[in-house]
């Protein structure tokens, strides 16, 4: 990578077994009433979205977010920070509602 990228903050990212990248991702914070954008934080491309969450994270209210958001250090910020999780589930997880987690 170093004679192809000059970004030297920049790095490798997957999203599964078939889809790389290389560069950042963004994390953003919306509020679910007005619209608008609370915090947007970006980090680079390997850092996880649980680790991504510290830095958006509100200091109360519930927060939704994919299966990125619903590992355990995301789980323990947002009950460090008296958040809901309403982040959708891993298949894996006990308390999955499949219910809950499809679209319209």
């Amino acid at each position: 990578m170093p004679k192809v990228a000059v970004d030297q903050q920049a790095s490798i990212g997957c999203k599964n077994k078939h889809t790389f990248w290389y560069g950042y991702k963004k994390h953003v914070s919306i509020d679910m009433q007005t619209g608008l954008i609370n915090k947007v934080a970006v980090t680079p491309a390997h850092i996880p979205d649980a680790q991504g969450l510290k830095h958006i994270c509100p200091r109360q209210g519930a927060v939704y977010g994919d299966k990125g958001y619903s590992v355990s250090p995301a789980r323990v910020e947002l009950a460090r920070r008296g958040c809901h999780n309403a982040t959708i589930k891993r298949k894996a997880m006990k308390d999955k509602d499949r219910d809950k987690d499809r679209s319209c």
